[in-house]
């Protein structure tokens, strides 16, 4: 049965799809924006009917439940969370100085050396 509905569909979209073809053809002006029209209809109800029967086989989707309001924050939490934060920008802070101290001991040593090096050349 799905099948000779199918093959009805198809010969139902390929009529007006065989109509714009033909007078695009033939170079009438207006008759292939009707027919355009008339196999973009067609889809669309299409397209409406597919939906209206997913809806009714697989029913409606379950609507989500309400979301619970979070707990009240104290000043103890928000004093928490500052303190948590503050703590992890210094570590963040003196690691970058760290790396900025090394950095430059390294960039110090390695002019020294070139220093030492074209001294010894001369």
């Amino acid at each position: 049965m799905r099948s000779r509905k199918f093959l009805l569909g198809l010969g139902v979209l390929a009529v007006p799809a065989l109509f714009t073809a033909a007078t695009a053809a033939l170079g009438h002006p207006w008759l292939p924006a009707v027919g355009m029209a008339a196999l973009l209809l067609l889809i669309g109800a299409v397209a409406l009917d597919t939906n209206k029967r997913s809806r009714a086989r697989y029913g409606q989707r379950p609507v989500a439940a309400p979301v619970k309001a979070a707990p009240a924050t104290t000043e103890e939490d928000l004093m928490g969370t500052i303190r948590l934060l503050q703590a992890q920008y210094v570590g963040r802070l003196d690691r970058a100085q760290d790396s900025l101290e090394l950095a430059t001991t390294a960039l110090v040593a390695a002019a020294e050396e070139r220093a030492r090096a074209g001294a010894q050349q001369q």
